[in-house]
């Protein structure tokens, strides 16, 4: 009788771990769907905001881009390889620059110092850097920093950034 029960609780016992096995994969395979749903999802926002930014003239394609400044499609080419230019993924191939490169109230050569600094920030972390203000920089955004002539400060915040970002 005592060896019997002795079974029993045993086999209670590996079902219910059986059972809670199972509920744990079941959860697993449900979070995994849902993570590829809200990663889906986030993409879709991001694009979103992206296509609103170029509709808003404050992402442009290469061509603009390249007709504005007075250069080809390769010399663009080697400034994103240099780092001293990036862009950001449209739909499709599309890849759309910020328009603050081409504005006239900025000097490019400060804005290519600034993007360097920011090393290998994917193209979106770049932007969010330029457009977001900074309590480093009294709470301006960095392209405002360096209309106001603070090269030094907006460098020295964006390799802070940079560092930040990368966890050096």
């Amino acid at each position: 009788m005592k060896v019997r029960m002795q079974k029993k609780t045993a086999d209670t016992l590996s079902n219910k771990k059986t059972g809670a096995s199972l509920k744990v994969q079941q959860a697993n395979q449900v979070s995994e769907e849902d993570n590829a749903e809200l990663v889906a999802q986030l993409r879709q926002d991001a694009m979103d905001r992206r296509s609103a930014l170029f509709r808003a003239g404050e992402l442009i394609d290469s061509s603009f881009l390249c007709e504005r400044l007075g250069i080809t499609h390769c010399s663009l080419r080697n400034a994103v390889r240099e780092k001293r230019m990036f862009g950001i993924r449209g739909p499709g191939r599309a890849m759309w620059y910020p328009s603050f490169f081409v504005t006239s109230s900025l000097r490019r050569c400060e804005l290519e110092q600034v993007s360097v600094a920011l090393g290998d920030l994917a193209g979106d972390a770049k932007w969010q850097f330029f457009t977001t203000p900074k309590y480093s920089l009294d709470k301006d955004t960095p392209l405002a920093a360096l209309e106001r002539g603070k090269l030094i400060r907006v460098l020295l915040t964006a390799r802070e950034y940079n560092e930040r970002r990368f966890g050096r």
